[in-house]
């Protein structure tokens, strides 16, 4: 190989570390999707059912997206759906009548053409109605119908597309908009529609992304997505060594096996930051030396809830304590502990033994905001960390 080829296939190894390790985004092929068949067959499954729905819930960070638009993505390319897949990203603001607006709009662009109001823009006025000169800028601004639309209407406007609506990030929305969405999925159902819709949302029970409709769900296939098994999270760094050429210890990858924790996120994390730090040095091992570089820039480039919340629940100017105490909750196997087995693994980790009373006191305090409201109570004298992720980037934080 010449000195060109070899610059050349470098420049390319660094410029591919960001499509196989992907943190900050969904994974859109389904080839880099690890451990998920069972899910994408019973996804592929939907889309061939008459009168079938999908929903897609589980923890942040678990690989919904990931799983819905990799599985669409390949149910395209193999042409078990040969219509197309209509996307849409819930926000707060989100309403039915917008989500449906926008589905048409995707599906049929003369939908929009047809509902087109003219406003112009001049310096001192905006949104007028058009004024026929020559001196004035003219802008178009597409504005679909303003009135409300309901269920029926909505199924009526929709059933015969030929597509897939992805409703991503649906957890953020209204109970009227879910309670909505619902009436619509029966519906479509009742109907035999031509188009499916495919819900993702956080959530630990599908019935709440769908408002406890009592009757959507004998039409809608449930899909709860578990943490992926170690086996699949090493599966992920050995496709990335693939890939990029680099190769990470064993004793790396045990590592980074044990702080994903079955969560793909911070996998990707780990090996976009080792990869990125070894190809900027010219080597292609990841050794204890790169992954300790890597694992200082993970931590600061985590998700900002999550360095937002652990910094105010260790923010003291008194002790350690807090941290040691998170340390210790994030060490526990179970997703859910007493305060005696939380007690128990502060001393084991430690060697320091707090009371019934010194624990409830640290345990009020976090599970209060202005300390991260890290700590949420499950039971009477039965807590979780809140966000499941929290407990990987805990122990990030100790190992870095």
């Amino acid at each position: 190989m010449s000195v060109f080829e070899k610059f050349k296939a470098k420049v390319d190894r660094h410029s591919n570390v960001q499509d196989v390790f992907t943190p900050s985004s969904p994974i859109k092929d389904p080839e880099n999707l690890k451990g998920r068949d069972k899910e994408i067959e019973a996804i592929l499954t939907t889309i061939i059912s008459k009168g079938r729905h999908g929903l897609i819930f589980g923890d942040r960070g678990i690989g919904k997206s990931s799983l819905a638009i990799s599985s669409l993505n390949g149910a395209l390319k193999s042409k078990i759906h040969k219509g197309i897949i209509i996307k849409i990203q819930c926000g707060e603001s989100s309403s039915f009548e917008k989500i449906i607006k926008k589905a048409l709009i995707e599906a049929d662009p003369d939908y929009a053409s047809h509902r087109m109001e003219e406003t112009v823009k001049t310096a001192g006025s905006i949104g007028v109605a058009k004024v026929l000169s020559g001196e004035r800028h003219v802008e178009i601004k597409k504005i679909i119908e303003k009135e409300k639309i309901d269920p029926q209407q909505a199924a009526d406007a929709i059933k015969d597309l030929n597509a897939i609506l992805l409703i991503d990030e649906f957890d953020v929305t209204s109970e009227e908009v879910k309670k909505s969405m619902a009436e619509l999925i029966k519906q479509l159902s009742d109907n035999e529609s031509t188009i499916k819709i495919i819900i993702v949302g956080i959530s630990k029970d599908g019935a709440s992304l769908v408002a406890q409709h009592p009757s959507v769900t004998r039409c809608l296939d449930e899909i709860k997505l578990e943490r992926v098994s170690s086996t699949d999270i090493k599966n992920i760094i050995d496709d990335g060594e693939d890939k990029l050429g680099v190769e990470f210890t064993t004793e790396i990858k045990e590592k980074i096996i044990k702080i994903s924790n079955g969560f793909p996120y911070f996998t990707h994390l780990l090996g976009l930051k080792c990869s990125e730090v070894a190809l900027s040095q010219n080597k292609e091992k990841i050794d204890e030396v790169i992954f300790k570089e890597a694992l200082d820039l993970a931590v600061k480039s985590s998700e900002g809830s999550l360095i937002r919340d652990y910094e105010l629940a260790t923010k003291s100017s008194h002790n350690n304590n807090y941290r040691k105490i998170l340390l210790a909750a994030a060490k526990i196997k179970s997703s859910s502990f007493t305060t005696k087995e939380w007690i128990e693994k502060i001393e084991e980790e430690t060697g320091i033994l707090y009371n019934n009373q010194s624990m409830s006191n640290f345990i009020g305090r976090l599970m209060n905001a202005d300390k991260g409201g890290i700590i949420e109570k499950v039971s009477h004298g039965v807590y979780r960390i809140k966000d499941p992720r929290m407990a990987s980037f805990i122990i990030m934080n100790d190992v870095s």
